[in-house]
């Protein structure tokens, strides 16, 4: 099994533009993190496969395709201690996607 999670943003063409590379212990420290945002459960399966991963259950996904937002978003809270140290990141990404400055929310 592999030893690394990607969440991987890619475009309309399928041509990947990003990815986000996870070893399963920042696995389980995003999945505790997005369960105690908004988006928690509206991304359920994110963190469904985040923890599976993380614990490196049988038949896991090693890898997930998320829109630009969430690539976005779970990007800052990875890269951010707490959900509180990012509250101001998130709120300029969600004003960016109702300008339209940004696509695809999901």
């Amino acid at each position: 099994m592999s030893n690394t999670f990607k969440i991987i943003y890619k475009k309309d063409d399928e041509t990947e533009i990003s990815t986000l590379l996870l070893t399963q212990e920042e696995c389980i420290n995003l999945e505790v993190k997005l369960n105690l945002t908004e988006y928690s459960h509206k991304w359920v399966e994110i963190g469904d496969n985040l923890y599976n991963f993380a614990i490196q259950k049988k038949k896991c996904k090693t890898e997930i395709n998320v829109t630009k937002f969430q690539y976005d978003y779970l990007k800052l809270l990875h890269r951010n201690k707490s959900v509180d140290t990012a509250a101001d990141d998130f709120e300029n990404l969600v004003e960016s996607f109702a300008r339209g400055d940004i696509k695809n929310k999901t």
